[in-house]
């Protein structure tokens, strides 16, 4: 997993990935700890937090792809690194006065960088890494993440605590200007825009926009891991809302269990990533890797809806974040092997941002349905969902098909 760093310009986009992803750790906790204070401890700023981050997502994520596809990666990757610094420093002085709206502002402003930033990241790996490596290459960013997940909460509070709101989002400016900087010396083997940005026009726009929609409604693969994306994220929304009623009333542990149980699953997610490193160059069966990850973690899930102590939600937990890694790291490697490079923004934004949606709508849904029924029965629910995810995936990611040619071939040869 670790040999991809031998690719120069891997090395240089990882890195970069690694300084930004640590600001956001340092600057998320922050923003939390400060609008908790300055807003005398709201729960409604507090929900207008996520909504700063993830309405942008929503509503500029499926067209951001467009620019990255029409534009040279590098300067999309350059412009949006610089950006996000410098809207950390922006915030400063409104910290310092105490304008929450304004700080929010900034954040949503940042989330919308944010979108642009991903689908060029994809655009630079498929370009830097051979596609035999692609799944170490995933796995790496992946050990990092959840890496920086479960540092994330103590580095960020260490900083805040010991350096202030004004301090935290200095730090995390100056982090995202040092990936800028790795950036200008990155090396590019073809960062040319297939299209001349000076063709861009309003029909333009929708004609590349429908491009990129036309192209994963054709292909299977696309088709096969969109649908699990969007069914699984119906589920999985329950589990993220609901997990503390199902550790409190149902359980019947303290609130503390609920961030050693999600502790546990990072580390389960962290086992995950280096499992699917240490086994990149003999995995090709992507697709029942997929299949097989959403199977684990539909278990895991049953398993915490019929935990009784907190040993078996722990293990449950362990599950589910294996799980969720495998899944992260096959469907990407699918993904980056099955859709060509000129297209990766455009597909990739609508990718990532209907299932965001299908989150949203079942936290919705999950609060409504647990002031009627049982959170273990939400649960069993969740995790029938996830099966039927992972079923549907059966066929539209080809397994059936293979084993069906498999079988055939192996008939043949026995005549």
């Amino acid at each position: 997993m670790f040999g991809v760093l031998k690719i120069k310009s891997y090395r240089l986009l990882w890195s970069t990935q690694l300084l930004s992803n640590l600001g956001d750790a340092i600057r998320n906790w922050a923003i939390l700890f400060w609008v908790f204070h300055a807003s005398n401890h709201s729960p409604l700023m507090q929900s207008m937090i996520l909504l700063a981050e993830y309405v942008p997502a929503l509503l500029i994520g499926p067209f951001a792809g467009i620019w990255v596809d029409r534009y040279a990666y590098k300067k999309v990757l350059i412009a949006s690194t610089l950006i996000r610094a410098l809207l950390s420093f922006a915030a400063i002085p409104f910290i310092m006065s105490g304008q929450i709206g304004m700080v929010l502002g900034l954040i949503a402003l940042s989330s919308v960088v944010q979108q642009f930033f991903q689908p060029a990241v994809s655009k630079g790996l498929v370009n830097f890494v051979p596609k035999d490596h692609l799944m170490a290459a995933n796995s790496l960013s992946r050990t990092t993440q959840t890496s920086l997940t479960l540092a994330g909460p103590i580095l960020g509070a260490l900083v805040y605590q010991t350096l202030g709101a004004e301090l935290s989002f200095t730090v995390d400016g100056i982090l995202f200007l040092a990936g800028a900087c790795l950036l200008l010396v990155m090396a590019v083997p073809n960062s040319q825009p297939t299209v001349k940005p000076s063709t861009f026009s309003k029909a333009a726009f929708w004609k590349e926009f429908m491009e990129g929609i036309h192209f994963g409604w054709q292909n299977s693969i696309v088709q096969g891991i969109f649908s699990l994306l969007c069914i699984m994220s119906l589920g999985v929304g329950a589990i993220n809302l609901l997990n503390i009623f199902l550790v409190v009333n149902e359980i019947g542990l303290s609130e503390q269990y609920v961030a050693w149980g999600n502790s546990v699953q990072g580390a389960g997610m962290l086992i995950g990533a280096l499992i699917a490193g240490s086994i990149s160059k003999k995995m090709k069966a992507y697709h029942w890797l997929t299949v097989w990850s959403v199977g684990i973690m539909a278990i895991g899930i049953i398993a915490l809806s019929l935990s009784w102590n907190e040993y078996i939600m722990f293990a449950s937990r362990f599950l589910i974040g294996f799980g969720v890694t495998l899944l992260n790291i096959s469907i990407t490697t699918l993904f980056q092997l099955e859709v060509p490079e000129e297209l990766i923004g455009r597909v990739g934004s609508v990718l990532e941002t209907a299932p965001l949606l299908a989150m949203l709508i079942s936290l919705s849904l999950s609060g409504y349905l647990q002031t009627l029924i049982s959170t273990r029965v939400i649960f069993l629910g969740s995790a029938l969902i996830l099966f039927a995810a992972g079923i549907a995936a059966l066929f539209q990611l080809g397994c059936v098909k293979t084993a069906k040619s498999k079988e055939q071939s192996q008939q043949t040869s026995g005549l």
